[in-house]
């Protein structure tokens, strides 16, 4: 029986379906034999073989595989050529080891200066200090000998050095005095301007200003 005559048989006493093992099972898939034989066979022969094991339901026909297809990797971002700056801070200047000066400031000079001077000592603790330091140098202790009032009753002192001091109009203490008394006057500079006497065995102060 030749080629042509297999293929008439064939084609009327089965159909065009047949299965085809694929790898590891067999699929169902719709395939034309006769066509698949002539391509595939080299000879006459070979032709009548594949179509002999097709109708007899032997025939098993390899497909070539789709060959796998690569992963495709997500573009990577362009890098810049140039190079990244750094974000460098310059380092600070080093500390000196010497501490910083005040400037310096000249002492008031004329009428109400020792006002300003007394004003800038009180406005620090360190100046108050100093002002106490200067007031004790200042400070003049002599004994009382004589008292005497004015009309409003205001001391007038008479100290052993000569010097005559009265109570100012301002001041309005009263200071109870005996004449047989001996009593010591501390005078200084008083933070108000003028100047405070203080009587030691009392501790009583005045404010008082030179009179002789």
């Amino acid at each position: 029986m030749t080629a042509s005559n297999w293929k008439n048989r064939f084609v009327l006493t089965t159909s065009c379906t047949i299965a085809i093992s694929l790898g590891g099972g067999a699929l169902a898939q719709a395939v034309d034999p006769v066509e698949y034989c002539r391509e595939n066979s080299q000879t006459t022969e070979a032709e009548i073989t594949c179509l002999r094991a097709a109708l007899t339901g032997t025939l098993t026909i390899e497909q070539e595989q789709p060959a796998p297809q690569a992963a495709v990797s997500a573009p990577q971002p362009e890098q810049s050529a140039e190079p990244a700056q750094e974000n460098t801070v310059p380092p600070a200047p080093p500390l000196s080891a010497t501490a910083p000066t005040s400037p310096q400031t000249t002492a008031p000079t004329g009428i109400g200066a020792e006002q300003v001077v007394a004003k800038q000592e009180r406005s620090s603790k360190d100046g108050r200090k100093k002002r106490k330091e200067r007031l004790k140098k200042e400070t003049e202790t002599a004994r009382i000998l004589d008292f005497a009032r004015t009309g409003d009753g205001r001391l007038i002192l008479v100290l052993e050095s000569g010097q005559v001091w009265g109570q100012i109009k301002g001041d309005k203490q009263k200071i109870n005095l005996e004449e047989d008394e001996t009593l010591t006057a501390e005078i200084q500079p008083s933070s108000f301007g003028g100047y405070k006497l203080r009587f030691v065995e009392k501790s009583r102060t005045i404010r008082v200003r030179r009179i002789q």
